[in-house]
């Protein structure tokens, strides 16, 4: 064995000492201390190569351990399931504090663990089926996010969310007086992308956006009327069952005809001026399916004489489970 490692004979007695060492001692245990740091940095050295040797041989057990595991025998469509139970709940709220999907959650989180699991998630239409947009800052990267989800999604049927806080009125000193000034430019070409495929569309949020559809040339009637453009934008979606509307800035009035929400379940309907009396008995009416419906309505006195209360008709619903009506003030009946 290296004598480096062992006391020397000259020093040992002085060991567990006060002994001050003589000269020739000194000289001899300097030496010594030499050797010592030496192998010191020898075994240091040593250990450092067998912890990087354990920390490697240890990844590569589990490695190995998990060519046996049972998830490599599941089938793609258990774990496209298994994906799909991944997916966030739909909370319209959110959309308020988030922009857009977040990269560390489902399904856009799938497709970044390998190549295997992101292969199985694109090729996954019902993660890519919910998209809740917030445009109100006209980030550029909102329209491509708009179109991959868009793509990816298919022909399953959409959930699709999109909020518009419109810029101020004034810009630049000057009062905006259009439609195309008046929203971000992100928040139409979004609107233009979800009503190019409104016919798939099951349910659709819009918050504050009402002013959009006015700058998208597809829903732009001849004249100025909220009624055309809702119109158009509803009756190019025969499968929509849940409808949220919630326009802060222009009256939303309720579409007159029938076949549009005949299988409509879930309508909130939250204008800033409310909807004529008349105009929801004509929406429950034409509802039969409808199981929830939450509705802002307009009792202004200036419209009282437009209304009939005793000509109202009479409505018996059997799958209404919630109702839920206020006007602009005040909550009326819930």
């Amino acid at each position: 064995m290296d004598e480096s490692i062992h006391t020397s004979t000259t020093s040992h007695h002085l060991l567990y000492t006060n002994v001050a060492p003589t000269t020739q001692e000194r000289c001899i245990i300097a030496n010594l201390l030499e050797k010592k740091v030496q192998q010191v940095r020898k075994l240091e050295e040593m250990a450092r190569m067998l912890n990087n040797e354990l920390v490697q041989a240890r990844d590569d057990l589990l490695e190995h351990k998990a060519l046996l595991s049972g998830a490599r025998k599941l089938p793609v469509e258990i774990i496209s399931e298994i994906f799909s139970q991944c997916l966030p709940e739909v909370d319209t709220s959110s959309v308020i504090w988030s922009s857009e999907p977040h990269p560390f959650q489902a399904p856009l989180l799938l497709t970044q663990v390998c190549r295997s699991w992101r292969s199985i998630a694109i090729a996954t239409p019902r993660l890519w089926s919910t998209l809740i947009i917030n445009a109100s800052n006209g980030s550029p990267s909102h329209g491509a996010i708009t179109k991959l989800w868009l793509d990816r999604s298919r022909n399953v049927p959409l959930t699709l969310t999109l909020l518009v806080r419109a810029t101020d009125r004034f810009h630049g000193g000057r009062r905006v007086t259009s439609y195309e000034e008046f929203v971000p430019l992100a928040a139409t070409k979004v609107l233009t992308m979800f009503v190019s495929h409104l016919p798939r569309v099951r349910a659709l949020a819009l918050l504050f956006a009402l002013p959009v559809i006015r700058a998208i040339p597809k829903l732009h009637p001849v004249g100025d009327n909220e009624i055309t453009w809702t119109r158009s934008l509803v009756h190019s979606a025969p499968n929509l069952r849940h409808l949220y509307f919630d326009s802060s800035m222009v009256p939303l009035p309720i579409v007159r005809g029938q076949e549009w929400c005949l299988r409509l379940r879930t309508i909130n309907l939250d204008a800033a001026y409310g909807i004529p009396p008349q105009d929801f008995f004509l929406l429950l009416r034409n509802s039969p399916e409808l199981v929830q419906c939450v509705i802002v309505m307009n009792l202004d006195e200036s419209l009282n004489h437009l209304t009939r209360w005793d000509e109202m008709p009479k409505v018996v619903h059997s799958a209404l489970q919630e109702l839920s009506l206020s006007t602009q003030h005040c909550l009326y009946v819930s």
